[in-house]
């Protein structure tokens, strides 16, 4: 098993002293499962906490060494992505144009980005997710796409009291029921293998102010993620994603305590 799930990736290392550091930190030092006997020997902690901190680093690592990822035989993949123009999206879509087995990345959001145009992989697709699900269907080929990339959001600015209705429905509309709508047509399509990746958050296990109907919305991600590994064949991959604070555009304004809550740049 290779050691990269055992040590910090670049950007949290980048990042400096913060929460995250400090946990891997305590995991290699505190928490270790060699470290603790001597912890035991000084009479720190007892044999029974040292048996169970071991047989959770047994059970984490079996964890890794057996869990499932989506893999594909296929040569050239065809990805489909939304909102793919901007912060997070855009990276996704520059790793994968650099991604051989990758032949084609559909990208749906409303503008293009300026780099598309160089991108021979990229194939822009225009389309409001305030409208209906059934336009944008229609201008797919839903049996040709391997990769589902359900990525395009927006938030709001302010408390869920001074939200106009119109503003509460366009935020669960983009971020949740179309591409809830999207995903139900996607898995009538009876192609042999498929990958569903979300794009959730870690505000899907807390609503801050002023944020409440977006972490609503990703906490609506979390279970239908669950639901739909429960219900597809296992053939199709669910996967979530739950990245922290990133600096990107849609949260620039958007200040936090960088010890418990790091922000990343989408750029490492």
């Amino acid at each position: 098993m290779s050691p990269k799930y055992f040590i910090p990736s670049p950007p949290v290392v980048q990042l400096g002293f913060n929460i995250d550091t400090f946990i891997y930190i305590s995991l290699l030092t505190i928490f270790s499962p060699v470290f603790v006997w001597l912890e035991v020997y000084l009479g720190i902690v007892s044999v029974q906490s040292a048996l169970i901190l071991d047989s959770l680093w047994i059970l984490r690592t079996l964890n890794l060494c057996y869990k499932t990822a989506y893999k594909s035989d296929k040569e050239s993949k065809v990805v489909l992505i939304t909102g793919g123009s901007n912060g997070l999206g855009f990276r996704i879509v520059q790793t994968l144009q650099n991604d051989r087995s990758i032949s084609k990345i559909q990208v749906i959001d409303l503008h293009p980005h300026a780099q598309f145009s160089s991108m021979s992989k990229v194939e822009f697709i225009k389309f409001d997710f305030n409208q209906e699900i059934e336009e944008l269907v229609s201008m797919l080929d839903l049996n040709s796409i391997d990769v589902l990339i359900c990525n395009a959001g927006i938030r709001q600015t302010n408390t869920i009291s001074k939200l106009p209705v119109s503003k509460i429905k366009s935020i669960i509309n983009v971020n949740w029921l179309n591409h809830l709508l999207l995903i139900q047509q996607y898995v009538r399509v009876e192609n042999t293998k498929k990958h569903l990746v979300f794009i959730g958050s870690l505000l899907g296990f807390v609503g801050p102010t002023k944020l409440g109907v977006y972490a609503a919305t990703k906490s609506a991600i979390l279970s239908i993620g669950d639901s739909l590994r429960e219900e597809l064949p296992s053939s199709t991959t669910v996967s979530v994603i739950l990245p922290g604070q990133m600096n990107t555009q849609m949260f620039a304004d958007v200040q936090v305590n960088e010890f418990l809550a790091p922000s990343v740049s989408v750029q490492l």
